[in-house]
């Protein structure tokens, strides 16, 4: 399992809230490493498969990391979607689109 880490203690308020994202950002960044990890030393970490493709499906994100295991992408990310939640660390898995059937599908 997966730790949920707060990024700023909380209680914390920022004067700039660009101060604040650009911290969240480099908190979400810094934890990547330890999820990816995570991942590639689990049950299935033997099996995932790296690629020189683009696996994000069109998304944007700041940082990455993605692998392919049978005809799935897993992808573990921080990405900033200008929505209530400014910064997100997620792990996605979804179908591989590399036969470009499923090229406008969004991430779940």
């Amino acid at each position: 399992m997966i730790p949920a880490r707060a990024a700023l203690p909380i209680g914390r308020s920022c004067a700039c809230a660009d101060t604040c994202t650009e911290e969240l950002y480099d908190a979400a960044v810094a934890e990547l490493p330890t999820v990816v990890s995570q991942l590639t030393s689990g049950v299935l970490g033997a099996r995932l498969q790296e690629s020189d493709r683009d696996l994000v499906g069109g998304e944007d994100f700041i940082d990455h990391r993605a692998c392919i295991i049978a005809d799935k992408v897993v992808l573990a990310g921080v990405k900033h979607d200008d929505t209530d939640v400014p910064v997100q660390l997620v792990v996605v898995l979804r179908q591989d689109a590399s036969d470009g059937d499923d090229e406008d599908d969004d991430w779940p």
